[in-house]
Formats: structure tokens, C-alpha cells, sequence
């Protein structure tokens, strides 16, 4: 993703768009008009679609997502044994595990209290640490 991308894909697509129409217009076997006719209603679906998103859509990077993909990574088990421990101290840190609870229960893990009080700004210690 970079700077206009809505833009270059619109362009892209919208010469793929005036291709497809040349073709149809060439075009005699009424099963590939038909495919092509299909192709071309497509792409001006996509074209409006991706400037339907540009105008009403919020710009959004899923964070947690983000985050946990690149855990879900290193705690796979072709990562190095180093990398997994630390990956697995770091979840620790901000998790606190409950072997009791069931494995389909949603409190086998929770939130640790000090980083639910760090997230919320009442945790003096994170307060401390965080600032310079």
C-alpha cells in the first residue's frame, strides 16, 4: 500500500475495463460475449467499489491483529527455540495464565491487573518507567 493506491488500482483496472471492451466489440461467439460482458461488469463493480471505500472508509490498521499474527508466528513450532521463549516470555508478561480454567473457557487467559491499570494510566510503575 502506498500513496494513491485507490487511485492506481482504478486506473488499472479501468484499462483492463477499456481492454475487455475492444475485445467484446470484436467479439462474435456469443458464450465469450457473454464471459467478457461478465469480466467487464466486474471490473466496473470493483472500480466503484474502490471509490466508494476512498470516499466512506476510515483509514484502519487492526493493531491486536497485528500483533497477535506476529506472535501466532513465533510460537509456531519451526521457530528457533530462542525466539520462541522470548516470544513466549513476552506474551507471559502481558497475560496471566490460568491452567485451571477450561480450554474453551474465555478466562483461561486474561489480561494481567497491572497492564488493565497500565492500559488505563493508573499504574504508577508503567506510568514511571514510560516517561524519560
Amino acid at each position: 500500500m502506498g500513496p494513491r493506491d485507490g487511485e492506481r488500482f482504478r486506473a488499472a483496472y479501468s484499462e483492463a475495463r477499456a481492454k475487455l471492451q475492444a475485445a467484446l466489440a470484436k467479439e462474435i461467439n456469443p458464450n465469450v460475449r457473454e464471459d467478457l460482458q461478465i469480466m467487464i461488469d466486474d471490473a466496473t463493480r470493483n472500480i466503484e467499489g474502490s471509490a466508494l471505500g476512498d470516499r466512506l472508509l476510515l483509514d484502519w490498521n487492526d493493531t491486536p491483529e497485528l500483533v497477535f499474527g506476529g506472535m501466532r508466528t513465533l510460537l509456531q513450532e519451526q521457530t528457533t527455540a530462542e525466539k520462541h521463549s522470548h516470544a513466549l516470555a513476552r506474551l507471559r508478561r502481558y497475560l496471566v495464565w490460568n491452567p485451571t480454567a477450561r480450554l474453551s473457557s474465555p478466562n483461561r487467559w486474561r489480561a494481567s491487573p497491572r497492564a488493565c491499570r497500565a492500559a488505563n494510566g493508573s499504574d504508577r510503575t508503567a506510568r514511571k518507567s514510560s516517561t524519560p
